[in-house]
């Protein structure tokens, strides 16, 4: 219950970091309900690899999967709700989901931001060129440590560690290196 002018010189600075940041704000301010800046988007549970630490890949995919006309409705209404916000894309192996591309795009011509999370063993230059164009901000790649032994054991199949490498490799080539994390 903090007093409405105390709140304001209290945010003051935070004016300067951009209209999202004072929209947010500003919604509790003057007692309208604030709106969410980040949505996860969890698109399949589909996956080719075997991970030790997850259980997705022993399960059906999901039955009861929205079809990629609803994501699209989804991915609009939350633009028009939210945006500008932001969209994690994750669960499984995306990539391997007909229906990513199509929502990342939607989601760039709504002003949501998209980070795609992805073990990283199914990009290569090609899907690196389609992720750019697509609008994807941030790539977060699994890499679970510098020795192959370790990362391909913790995922369950050999030649994962050499594969994310690669694409690190591609990743780089196109120039998304400063968009692009890491993540054990």
């Amino acid at each position: 219950n903090c007093h409405k002018g105390s709140m304001e010189t209290l945010l003051r600075p935070l004016g300067k970091l951009g209209g999202a940041v004072r929209r947010r704000w500003h919604s509790w301010l003057d007692g309208s309900a604030p709106v969410p800046v980040y949505f996860k988007l969890e698109l399949s549970r589909i996956c080719n690899l075997r991970c030790l630490h997850c259980g997705y890949w022993k399960q059906a995919p999901y039955p009861d999967a929205l079809p990629l006309d609803r994501w699209l409705e989804i991915v609009e209404e939350i633009g028009r709700w939210a945006a500008p916000c932001h969209l994690s894309v994750t669960c499984g192996e995306p990539l391997l989901s007909p229906s990513l591309f199509p929502i990342i795009e939607k989601a760039h011509r709504n002003n949501i931001t998209v980070t795609l999370v992805s073990n990283g063993t199914l990009i290569g230059p090609k899907e690196v060129r389609r992720l750019r164009d697509s609008g994807v901000r941030t790539l977060i790649l699994s890499l679970d440590g510098v020795l192959e032994s370790t990362h391909d054991r913790g995922r369950g199949l050999p030649g994962t560690h050499s594969r994310v490498l690669h694409a690190l490799d591609c990743i780089a080539a196109e120039g998304m290196s400063g968009r692009t994390q890491l993540q054990a």
